[in-house]
């Protein structure tokens, strides 16, 4: 009876083996080390982190640390890519879109600025990508963000509600709500779920770019100035105020700030002693006397 010969494998085989075993034991060291793990998802577009957090247990608590949370949700890009994030992010930019309409500005992209949803069209599949959205009582506030070549900045540019003179005696400056409009996957990381009130520093650009806030109204009084005359007709109509954020202060926080600050000065000057009736009773009384 033949005794059975053991088949020996080839010198080619055991090589590739070991080649394939010693990449797979590098990659396992490389992933379950925090700190590795760390810098590599330093790297990654921030709004796909979160999703490699059902991985392992050891994604979970690298994405959970303080550094990947502030860097997924909070910070600028950062790491060896940021100076050339900001880069790419000038260089997409220079062509404007329109030269007629809008000769010196470029619309920023939802992938580029994906916290506030642009538009009032909130069932448009491209603007639910975006995490929220600001309303004032039930009106959606539009919240477009422009690329100005001019000055190499970004631009978010909002509109004052419409308020009929006869009625800012009534009227409030009521606080913008955030709601939240985004993906399914987003969801579950809620404004308070993680950040108790460090959602305000939520940042409006993937990139370290300083962003000019832009708020246009319609007044008979020229805000953060003062006033006219108040026998005199106030004939502006309309106008605009603006701030300039830097790349570090760019936030939600700070915007919903301005907001805050120009909806208050709106409502002083068109109300009170500066209120189109209140004017038009002192212009009857100098008559008068």
């Amino acid at each position: 009876m033949a005794q059975a010969t053991a088949i020996q494998p080839s010198e080619h085989a055991l090589a590739h083996l070991s080649i394939q075993t010693t990449a797979s034991t590098a990659a396992n060291k490389v992933f379950n080390t925090p700190e590795l793990l760390e810098h590599i998802l330093l790297q990654m577009p921030r709004l796909e982190i979160l999703l490699l957090k059902r991985t392992n247990s050891t994604f979970r608590d690298t994405i959970d640390s303080p550094i990947l949370l502030e860097h997924t949700l909070l910070g600028h890009a950062r790491g060896v890519r940021s100076e050339q994030q900001l880069t790419w992010f000038h260089a997409v930019h220079l062509q404007p879109e329109d030269r007629h309409t809008y000769p010196d500005l470029t619309s920023i992209e939802l992938n580029r600025a994906p916290l506030l949803a642009q538009s009032p069209s909130l069932t448009d599949d491209y603007h639910n990508r975006a995490l929220y959205c600001l309303r004032l009582n039930s009106v959606h506030i539009e919240c477009p963000f422009w690329y100005r070549n001019s000055t190499q900045h970004a631009e978010a540019h909002l509109d004052l509600p419409v308020v009929e003179p006869a009625d800012f005696d009534y009227t409030e400056a009521g606080p913008v709500k955030v709601r939240r409009v985004g993906r399914p996957t987003m969801r579950k990381v809620g404004l308070q779920d993680r950040f108790g009130t460090q959602w305000q520093q939520l940042k409006l650009l993937r990139v370290a770019c300083p962003v000019k806030i832009v708020i246009a109204y319609h007044s008979r009084g020229l805000l953060f100035s003062p006033q006219q005359d108040p026998l005199r007709h106030w004939h502006r109509a309309n106008g605009e105020v603006s701030c300039i954020l830097s790349a570090e202060d760019a936030n939600l926080g700070q915007l919903l700030l301005f907001w805050d600050q120009v909806m208050s000065e709106y409502i002083r000057v068109n109300s009170g002693e500066n209120s189109a009736e209140y004017r038009s009773k002192l212009r009857r009384e100098a008559e008068a006397a």
